[in-house]
This record gives C-alpha cells, structure tokens and sequence, in this order.
C-alpha cells in the first residue's frame, strides 16, 4: 500500500499527459446520441487515454521492482512482496530458482506485449498513434 503512495504521482502524471489533448466532442457526440456514461467512457475515452494508463501501469510495476531497498523499509513486517522476497531468498542460498523467476518474468513481459501488439498495435498502445 505504502508503495503506491510513492508511484502514484509518476503514473498520475502520465495519466494527465494523456487527458491535456482530449478532445471531449467525441464524449458528448456519444452522449447526445444516448450512450451511458459507462458506454461513453469505456468505448471513447478509455481508448483515447489508454497510452497515459498503460505508461503509468508499466511504470509503476518497472519501478516496484526496482526499489527494493524501499520496499524493505515501507512494507509491515507480515507483507513480503516479490522483489523482497527474491532478495532474501537470492542473499540465502544459490540455486537456479532466481533465474528461473527472471525467465518466466521475460517470458510473461513478452507474451504481454506480443498479446497487446496483436489485439491493439504496440504503436497506438505506446505512443497513441492510430
């Protein structure tokens, strides 16, 4: 919990980056024409802003990983996150169970993207290009 205090304003900002140039005639084009609110914002504007929302996920999750030394000290004692947890266990003992956990993390990373380029082209994803 404490970590998301701290990735909030990185991802947050993303966020508002992508909310500057939108253009809201398509939302009430939608909603003239009697879409919901939730129709409007999960066909219109979650598109439209959907580069600023996966930067700010990606990010957040890149740099959870990378700070482990804040996990340490953030966390409570009875929460164990995985990038504390593969630390105590990489200072404990030494067997391939660290590579493997880094393998299946490139492998999930990569089927993601493979999935995201398929479904939405990694250019609109990315940069909101369409």
């Amino acid at each position: 919990m404490a970590h998301a205090l701290i990735v909030t304003p990185y991802t947050l900002r993303l966020v508002v980056a992508a909310l500057v140039g939108f253009d809201r005639s398509a939302e009430q084009a939608a909603l003239s024409l009697g879409a919901s609110q939730a129709t409007v914002f999960r066909r219109i504007t979650l598109p439209m802003i959907l580069p600023g929302v996966t930067g700010g996920w990606m990010l957040a999750f890149i740099n959870s990983f990378d700070e482990v030394t804040m996990s340490i000290f953030v966390t409570s004692p009875s929460t164990v996150t995985l990038p504390v947890r593969m630390y105590m266990y990489a200072t404990e003992s030494i067997d391939p169970l660290m590579a493997a956990v880094s393998a299946l993390m490139v492998a999930v990373t990569a089927i993601a993207m493979v999935i995201l380029d398929r479904l939405y082209g990694l250019d609109r994803v990315l940069v909101g290009r369409k």
